[in-house]
């Protein structure tokens, strides 16, 4: 008697294959999601609490006035900054010239992979994102001054066009779909992450 071994699949060795390769995807799609929420997770977290050490810092010393968030060279930065330098940056600003920062005290939050840090008004409206700055000057950043006394904002510039607008009260940190929101309270300078 003659047998035929034409070497095919058959339906249930299809049907294991077709639910082994979706299990593999659906792990695959998971951890790139996760991946990308646990960048903007980290640099949400990493700005939250240099900006409460700033703050708290900056009502017990005299010599720091403010943070400053900005991309150099391909890589985040936070800063605090000394008070003397946000007086020189509304006389730049009527000067049309550009402005440096004295650091205090700086940390790199790492290299954007794919995650962009805007700044917005509390309306979603007047979106500003953050681009490398070339050679040694800002002209974009995030800056907030706060009050020595009270801890309240002070100033919150964006960019070297934008020198004191209190209206922006968020920074956003958005990868895909993926955000997270540091907003800000300017009467009292409190912030939280949402």
């Amino acid at each position: 008697m003659y047998k035929n071994k034409n070497g095919g699949f058959s339906l249930l060795e299809l049907i294991v294959v077709i639910a082994i390769m979706a299990v593999l995807g659906g792990i695959v799609i998971g951890n790139s999601n996760y991946s990308k929420s646990a960048q903007v997770k980290k640099y949400t977290e990493l700005t939250d609490g240099f900006m409460r050490k700033a703050r708290t810092e900056i009502m017990s010393k005299n010599t720091v006035s403010g943070v400053c968030l900005y991309e150099k060279e391909g890589c985040y930065y936070i800063e605090e900054d000394i008070e003397e330098k946000m007086e020189q940056l509304n006389k730049e600003k009527e000067n049309g010239g550009t402005v440096t920062f004295e650091t205090v005290k700086r940390e790199k939050l790492g290299k954007p992979h794919g995650v962009e840090i805007s700044a917005a008004k509390q309306d979603g409206t007047g979106e500003k994102t953050l681009r490398d700055n070339a050679g040694d000057s800002l002209s974009t950043f995030i800056r907030i001054g706060y009050d020595r006394s009270t801890g309240a904002v002070s100033k919150f510039c964006v960019n070297t066009e934008d020198i004191s607008d209190l209206t922006y009260t968020k920074i956003t940190f958005k990868k895909g779909e993926n955000s997270k929101c540091i907003e800000i309270n300017p009467a009292t300078g409190k912030h939280q992450q949402k």
